[in-house]
Formats: structure tokens, sequence, C-alpha cells
């Protein structure tokens, strides 16, 4: 019995981008590939119809960006966030909390939507499992932010 090959979606431009981009940071801070999750890309298709930005309060990690000119800029200033965060004080700290979620290494899945506003660009990414869990004296972010 032969083993039936792995289902691989066929993504748009932004969805693959938000993939190779997140990726590509990701590969930086010694974490695994994410792989697409069209299930939490619909869920953030969903959330952002309103074109107002705001956290879903949904069961994955999330980061949300508006006014950027593509999927790629606004990933990159969420990852950018590493220059604010301080790996000697390991734990949540909000000016980096984009950063740390992008490369949270039991992160394994990602779904984002970017939907075009009268405004701009609202991006939403889900991930899961999710980043920035907080307790035991920071001992999460040692083991799943690499600097």
């Amino acid at each position: 019995m032969t083993k039936s090959p792995e289902y691989t979606p066929i993504l748009n431009s932004d969805d693959q981008r938000c993939l190779d981009t997140h990726n590509k940071l990701r590969a930086f801070h010694n974490a695994q590939p994410l792989t697409w999750n069209q299930e939490m890309a619909s869920f953030a298709r969903d959330k952002t119809q309103d074109c107002i930005m705001h956290h879903s309060g949904g069961p994955y990690g999330e980061n949300i960006a508006f006014g950027y000119d593509s999927v790629h800029a606004a990933i990159t200033a969420w990852y950018e966030e590493k220059d604010q965060y301080d790996a000697a004080a390991p734990g949540f700290q909000g000016s980096a909390g984009h950063f740390t979620q992008v490369v949270w290494r039991n992160t394994s899945e990602l779904g984002c939507f970017n939907r075009q506003c009268g405004s701009g660009q609202y991006l939403m990414c889900e991930y899961k499992a999710p980043g920035n869990i907080l307790g035991d004296n920071g001992r999460y972010f040692s083991e799943n932010v690499q600097i």
C-alpha cells in the first residue's frame, strides 16, 4: 500500500508571501518552518470584514497590522521589534510582542488574511500553537524565543 502524498494547498500570492516571509525570518531564530492552515486563514478573513483593526479574541495567537503597502512590509515591521526584545529578561514585552509571536518555536501553523479596506490594507495572522505564553518566570520565552 502506497502512502498518499501530503496535501499542500494552493495559496494566493499574499498567502504565499505571508508564509514565506514568516519562514525566512523564523529560520534566523532556529524556529521550524510553519505550515499553512486554511481554517485559520478563513477565521482571519471573517474577523477582518468590518475593516476596523482589532484583535479577534479568538483561540489562536494573533498579529494584526493596518496601513502597510504589502504583507511583507507588515510582517517585517513585526519582526523589527526584535531590537526592543530584552533576552536577558525573558517574558512578555509589549514593545516586542509581535516579534516574539513571529519567531515562537512551538508555533507550527499559520493562517493569514490581507483585506483591502478603503483606508488601507488590514492584515491579520493567526498562529497555532499560540506564542507569548506567560508564567514560570519567563521560562516559556527562554525556550521559544531564540535570539
